[in-house]
């Protein structure tokens, strides 16, 4: 492009020039540099595809790592790391299409770890919740029949005071006193 332009510019000094061959050139300039501009701009819009690509799996990957559950439920390790590193590897190399492979993968690994993690949680608080609806009903089962009704020995009549009398004499006893030598 440089070169046609400069061999375009020289000619337009040229009095009485050839001037629809200058036109020709500029043309093909004109059409070189939109060409050029086209690939730039998907070049750019590639590599910012790319970015939004890493980025994204950066906060999986940083969020997997992080990930803390109930029940002392973790994520070991760091999942979707390795993939990550690639991703930015490929990213410095310009690859924006392996870029984009590498920060799914570790996208896809780190969402996947936290969704192992969230289905152990839940198999733990299924667990526990089956081990508590089994101690009720174990409790249940052992309790007393407990009737809304009142048993037929509540409705019987009322017994009266006894007579007033003479109470008993109370019974006292009495043992023979201790005789042996204290120490």
């Amino acid at each position: 492009l440089a070169a046609q332009h400069a061999s375009a510019a020289h000619r337009l000094e040229v009095p009485h020039g050839d001037w629809p061959a200058v036109q020709t050139g500029a043309d093909q300039i004109s059409a070189a540099a939109a060409r050029a501009a086209a690939i730039l701009r998907a070049e750019i819009e590639s590599a910012q595809s790319a970015l939004a690509a890493l980025d994204r799996a950066a906060r999986a990957v940083q969020s997997a790592t992080a990930w803390r559950g109930s029940h002392g439920v973790r994520i070991s390790g760091e999942p979707g790391s390795e993939s990550l590193d690639l991703a930015r590897r490929a990213l410095r190399m310009g690859k924006y299409h392996d870029t984009l492979q590498h920060a799914g993968r570790a996208t896809s690994e780190a969402d996947s770890a936290v969704s192992q993690a969230n289905a152990q949680v839940a198999a733990l608080l299924d667990e526990e919740r089956r081990r508590a609806e089994d101690t009720l009903r174990r409790r249940q089962s052992q309790a007393p029949s407990r009737s809304p009704f009142p048993s037929p020995a509540s409705l019987s009549a009322p017994s009266l005071p006894s007579a007033p009398g003479p109470s008993p004499a109370p019974s006292i006893s009495s043992s023979p006193p201790d005789t042996s030598p204290s120490p």
